[in-house]
């Protein structure tokens, strides 16, 4: 069963529906390095460091 937390902070909302982050959280469910995550999103490895900080 998968847990769901609601976002009630709306600047965390913000955050969570910017569309480059809503596809890193989608690729978030396997473990993995940011060089991996990046190969799979398509973007730089610097960006990808930029949105999980």
């Amino acid at each position: 069963m998968l847990d769901i937390e609601v976002i009630e902070d709306p600047a965390a909302a913000e955050a969570s529906l910017d569309p480059i982050r809503t596809r890193i959280l989608q690729e978030l469910v396997e473990p993995g390095s940011a060089t991996q995550l990046a190969a799979k999103v398509g973007l730089p490895r610097q960006k990808v460091n930029y949105h999980l900080k």
